[in-house]
This record gives structure tokens, sequence and C-alpha cells, in this order.
């Protein structure tokens, strides 16, 4: 009984068959010092989560890291927890205290970046970002989030294009990535090649309510009404925050008032095909 190792696998069985109870119970007796600590902590959390329970979740995570502040999986699985519940600022302040520690962990300076834009430290997120790539020039994630941030800031459109360029040799097809190439495009101005690559990243990740509505507003600015109208309502289905839920009902109801207007018989062809 006093053997961490005996709990630990004991607890995973009990996860395994369905006894969700009875392995927190066994994930909670393994002792702090022990190396099976960290990874009863994080089955413990993840328990907890598939079953609502959210905020106890976070408190068994956040109880561990003041014990064991040796581990980037607990530093990561609560700044998750944290973004998730939308605390973007306490995600913030838990990564960057898990960057001062772990100074060479690029998944956990990524996920730093990540926050650091969604609390509006834009700079900030781009520095990091940067600081990434330097320690990992293959960082697919961070080649493609600076690309995506220059091309929606639209302050290096060249910038953007070479970064998502790189991203995309290292994972070609990636929904993501051609999303970000094809926002690139749109900035520019080349909308036929921008609706080429966001189709395209539409295919392949249909159900992503930002591509979607990049790929209606490419529509749109090229004319292509009903077809931009049928990505926004596709992009609302998938979309549950509310700033982008009343962004896209902004730009579906342009487009109806749009469609009732005469058609213009001077409109860009139908497909770019």
């Amino acid at each position: 009984p006093t053997l961490d190792k005996i709990r630990f696998y004991l607890g995973a069985v009990y996860e395994e068959v369905k006894f969700p109870e009875d392995a927190l119970e066994q994930y909670s007796k393994v002792s702090m010092g022990s190396e099976y600590f960290v990874d009863s902590t994080l089955h413990s959390a993840l328990i907890l989560k598939e079953r609502k329970k959210e905020s106890e979740a976070l408190n068994v995570v956040s109880k561990a890291l003041q014990k064991r502040k040796d581990s980037p999986e607990l530093y990561s699985f609560k700044a998750s927890l944290l973004r998730e519940a939308r605390y973007y600022k306490e995600a913030s302040i838990t990564l960057s205290e898990a960057v001062k520690v772990f100074p060479k962990n690029t998944n956990i300076r990524y996920m730093h970046a990540t926050i650091l834009d969604k609390v509006g430290s834009k700079g900030e997120s781009i520095t990091e970002l940067e600081k990434v790539i330097a320690q990992d020039p293959q960082h697919i994630q961070a080649l493609n989030y600076l690309a995506y941030t220059f091309a929606d800031t639209g302050s290096d459109l060249d910038k953007a294009m070479r970064l998502a360029g790189r991203a995309n040799k290292l994972k070609p097809n990636d929904a993501y990535i051609l999303d970000t190439i094809g926002w690139i495009y749109y900035k520019q101005g080349n909308l036929r090649l921008a609706i080429q690559n966001l189709e395209k990243a539409h295919r392949v990740k249909p159900e992503e309510s930002i591509v979607a509505e990049h790929l209606g507003d490419a529509y749109y600015k090229y004319q292509l009404t009903a077809k931009a109208r049928l990505m926004y309502e596709k992009a609302l289905e998938s979309e549950n925050e509310g700033f982008k839920v009343d962004r896209i009902k902004t730009k579906l109801t342009s487009i109806k008032q749009q469609l009732l207007k005469p058609i213009n018989n001077g409109r860009l062809p139908a497909s770019v095909d």
C-alpha cells in the first residue's frame, strides 16, 4: 500500500474500466515526491474535467503546482484549463511564471505568446513568438501564428508569407496554414489566390468557423455574394464566442441587404477556378 507505482497503475486500471471515483482515490494517495505524482495529478484533473468539474480540476492542478514547480506539464495544464474558462489574464500570469522557470521550453513559451495575444498584448506576443522560432526554427505552430498575426494586422505581409511558406513546407495541406496563406493573399488584394487557398483550407476543415468566415470575406469582396452568405452561415454554425458571433451576424445582415438589390451586370465572374 505504500508503493506509489502500484497506486498509480491501480488508478489507471480503475480509470480504464470507468470507475472514476476509485481512480481519483488512488491517484490522490500518490506522494508528492514520487515520480508518479505529476502523472497522477494530470490524470485526476482529466477525470474531473471530463465529468464537467472544471473548477475542481483547476484546484487539483493548482495545489500540485504549489508543491511541484519543476513540472512544465502542470503549468501547461493549469493554463489550458484557465484558457478554456476564458480566464486569460490568470492564464497569462501562470505562463509568465512558467517561462521564467523553463526559458528553453518552446511549447510553454508558445502558449504564453498565444495568451498574450488574447489579453491584447500583441507586441509582447510577437516578441515571444520570435523567441520560439529562434529556439526552434521548425516550430510549425509558432511560424503559422506569427505569419497570421502579421497578416491580420497588415504590418508585414512579405514576412508573413515567408513564415507561412516555411510552415507549409513542414506541414503541407494543413488547414490552418492554408487559411493563413489565403488570408495573406486576401490582405494583398490577390483574391483569386486567396479564394483558392481558403477553399482548400475549408475542404480540410469544413467545421472550422474562422476558415469559413475568411472564405466568406474573400467571396464577398470578389462579389460572389451568394457563396459568401453560405460561408457566413457555416461559420455561424460552428462559432460560440460572443463577439465573433456578433461579427458574423453583422456580415450576414449586410449580405442579405445586398442580395435584395438588383443584380449588377458588371459583376465579376461566378467562379475563380
